[in-house]
C-alpha cells in the first residue's frame, strides 16, 4: 500500500506546510504539494488510475479532501484520509477523538472504513462528488462573502465572522422548489438549506445532527424564511445542534431523509459543496452509499 500526503500550502495560512517534516521521518510516504486549485484532484486521480492499491491523505481543509474524493471516484484500489490543517475542518467534528486525525502515526496506523458520499449535478451538465455537505442560502452566501473578504482584509474565523454579519445586514430569502423521492415537494421562500452527509459547516455548526456517515441517506434541513431577530435568537441552538428540538421552530424548518432530491430556484444562485462555490437554476443531489474507502486513525471513532 503507497501512501501519498497531498499538502496544500495555503490551508490554514500554511499550517499544512508544518507537517512536512513528521512525514518525511517515514521514508516510504511520499509528499505532493500543490500549486493551484483541483491538482489535488488531478494527482489523485493519476495515481489512481495506475492501479495499485494506494492511500490518499488531503493535508488541508475541506476542499482539499473534497478534491481528493472526486480524485479517486470510481476508483476501488484507492482510498482517501484527511489530516485537517484548514480554517474550519468541519468534517473531522463528526468523529470523537478528532485531535487524533492531526497525528501522522495515528493515520498510518489506522483503520478502513466504508462510508457514503455524494453527488451533485447542477443544471444537467456539471457534476460533482462531495463528503460532508451542501448549502444553498445563508450559509453559502456567508462563504462567498468570506472568500471575498479573505482575498481583501482579514483571513481566518475572523473572516467569517465578519461575512456572516455581512449577509446579515442584506436582504436574503430566495424562492426555491425541492421535490424528494417520496413524493414531498417543499415550494416556498427559503433562508437557507443544508443536505448532509456530515453534521457541521461553517466552522462548527452542528446544522444536521442526525445525520449518519453510512446509512444511504441525506439529511435534508431547510429553514423557512424568516425575520433576521428570529435568526440570531436561534444561533446558539443552531450552532450546537439543538434547534430542531424547539418546538417553536416546528412552523418554519423542514427536516427530511432522502436519497435523492431535485433542487429547482427561480434565479440562479449559489451552492457550497464542502466549500467550493457552483451556480445553478436546476440541481439533483443523489447519495452514493458506501462509496468510499476512507481512513480512520488509530484512536478516533464516529461521534
Amino acid at each position: 500500500m503507497e501512501n501519498y500526503f497531498i499538502i496544500n500550502p495555503v490551508s490554514g495560512k500554511g499550517k499544512s506546510a508544518d507537517y512536512i517534516p513528521i512525514i518525511k521521518e517515514n521514508k516510504e510516504n511520499h509528499i505532493y504539494v500543490t500549486s493551484k486549485k483541483g491538482e489535488a484532484e488531478s494527482f489523485a486521480r493519476s495515481i489512481s488510475s495506475l492501479g495499485s492499491e494506494v492511500s490518499f491523505f488531503a493535508v488541508g481543509g475541506d476542499g482539499t479532501l473534497n478534491e481528493v474524493i472526486n480524485g479517486i471516484a470510481g476508483y476501488k484500489n484507492a482510498r482517501a484520509g484527511i489530516v485537517p490543517a484548514g480554517t474550519g475542518n468541519d468534517f473531522v467534528r463528526c468523529f470523537k477523538n478528532k485531535e487524533r486525525f492531526r497525528s501522522i502515526n495515528a493515520q498510518i496506523n489506522g483503520t478502513e472504513i466504508i462510508m457514503d458520499t455524494a453527488e451533485a449535478i447542477f443544471d444537467n451538465r456539471i457534476g460533482t462528488n462531495f463528503i460532508n455537505m451542501a448549502n444553498i442560502g445563508f450559509d453559502c452566501n456567508v462563504v462567498i462573502n468570506t472568500n471575498t473578504i479573505k482575498k481583501k482584509y482579514a483571513s481566518g474565523s475572523f473572516a467569517y465572522i465578519l461575512g456572516a454579519v455581512q449577509e446579515m445586514a442584506g436582504n436574503w430569502g430566495n424562492d426555491i422548489r425541492i421535490s424528494f423521492d417520496d413524493g414531498y415537494v417543499y415550494d416556498n421562500s427559503q433562508l437557507l438549506c443544508t443536505i448532509a452527509n456530515g453534521h457541521y459547516c461553517g466552522g462548527g455548526f452542528c446544522s444536521s445532527p442526525y445525520a449518519e456517515l453510512s446509512d444511504g441517506y441525506l439529511d435534508v434541513a431547510i429553514v423557512d424564511k424568516i425575520s433576521k431577530l428570529k435568526l440570531i435568537s436561534m444561533l446558539k441552538e443552531y450552532r450546537d445542534g439543538t434547534y430542531l428540538k424547539n418546538s417553536s421552530a416546528e412552523g418554519f424548518i423542514t427536516y427530511k431523509r432522502t436519497k435523492t432530491l431535485m433542487v429547482e430556484l427561480k434565479n440562479e444562485q449559489g451552492v457550497s459543496v464542502d466549500g467550493e462555490i457552483f451556480y445553478f437554476r436546476k440541481a439533483e443531489f443523489k447519495i452514493k452509499k458506501h462509496s468510499l474507502r476512507f481512513i480512520l486513525p488509530a484512536g478516533a471513532a464516529f461521534n
